[in-house]
């Protein structure tokens, strides 16, 4: 019954399926990115999760959605959406895909060097708060950053600040400091500003 109800709300943005992948070889300053990227329909890119979403896979899709819109500006391919079990979001044509992808590129390249204070779950937490509080909401970024980061112990949610790959990497020392609210903004801050709620 779940999977058949989230096939109901899937099938209005496949349209007639999935089109051929598109071949990536984009030269963007001092780095090239190339691959190819799938799941794309006449109206644009499409990925679903028949679970919640969560801060990754918006990730994953604004990633791809950067390079498509960097590579092929105001092509075909402008609009992205992904379709999870709660939620329905599209990205809109991004004019500033270049400097956004630059940016992405850069984190990634200091991140292969030391490692990034970057945390999808509460980086997105911390950067949605950020926004909310812009826009006159009164909730602090940085305690919805703890929340996401610590966990609950009364309803048992584990927070992110468990995995031990990042206890690993920063033992000992503030994860949650200057560089986590740069890198975070950077990160997500563009992603909300081309966030379109699409309904349910």
């Amino acid at each position: 019954a779940d999977v058949q109800s989230f096939l109901e709300l899937l099938r209005p943005h496949l349209g007639d399926g999935y089109t051929d992948p598109v071949q990536v070889d984009h030269q963007i300053g001092e780095f090239k990115v190339r691959g190819e990227i799938r799941h794309l329909t006449a109206a644009g890119l499409l990925q679903f999760r028949c679970s919640g979403i969560k801060a990754k896979d918006r990730l994953r899709l604004w990633i791809q959605h950067v390079v498509l819109n960097a590579a092929f500006p105001g092509g075909e391919h402008a609009r992205a959406i992904l379709v999870g079990r709660d939620e329905v979001v599209e990205f809109q044509m991004i004019h500033e895909a270049p400097a956004i992808l630059t940016n992405l590129l850069e984190l990634y390249w200091q991140g292969l060097r030391q490692p990034l204070k970057f945390f999808p779950q509460t980086s997105l937490a911390y950067a949605e708060a950020s926004r909310n509080q812009a826009s006159g909401k009164s909730k602090d970024p940085m305690s919805a950053a703890l929340t996401s980061w610590e966990g609950n112990s009364f309803t048992k949610m584990p927070g992110e600040g468990e995995d031990a790959y990042y206890d690993l990497c920063f033992r000992n020392t503030d994860p949650l400091d200057q560089e986590f609210e740069r890198v975070a903004l950077d990160v997500f801050g563009p992603q909300l500003s081309a966030l379109k709620e699409a309904g349910v």
